[in-house]
């Protein structure tokens, strides 16, 4: 029950990131970021992958905006692209997606991550 409300509130402070459709604003992500690291310690095992995906994924973002400038153009980008699969893989940690559904939509973000990610920088 713990868990489901504090994955919510993960899924909160992401919309409330995302509410201009766009993926910026690195001191957010990194909190963000931060957040889902703490509850990655206290996880069940079948969340620690796909929790510490998110992590790394929000974070690679956040630093990114830190080390150069980042266009609205790119922000709006990141957001087209990686909004859905975020989303469904948010949506299905909150919902207690078996382990084997967890780890394919892991799977296709980190896919997506480095397809949209890596082109732009």
């Amino acid at each position: 029950m713990i868990l489901k409300m504090r994955l919510n509130e993960i899924r909160n402070k992401y919309m409330n990131i995302v509410k201009d459709k766009f993926l910026g604003g690195s001191e957010a992500l990194e909190e963000l970021s931060y957040d889902i690291l703490k509850l990655l310690e206290t996880s069940p095992r079948k969340y620690k992958i796909p929790l510490f995906v998110l992590h790394e994924i929000f974070w690679e973002i956040a630093h990114d905006q830190e080390r150069r400038m980042v266009t609205l153009d790119e922000a709006k980008m990141l957001y087209l692209e990686l909004h859905k699969p975020i989303l469904d893989l948010i949506d299905a940690l909150v919902n207690n997606a078996d382990e084997k559904t967890l780890l394919e939509i892991t799977t296709s973000l980190i896919e997506k991550f480095y397809e949209v990610f890596h082109k732009r920088v």
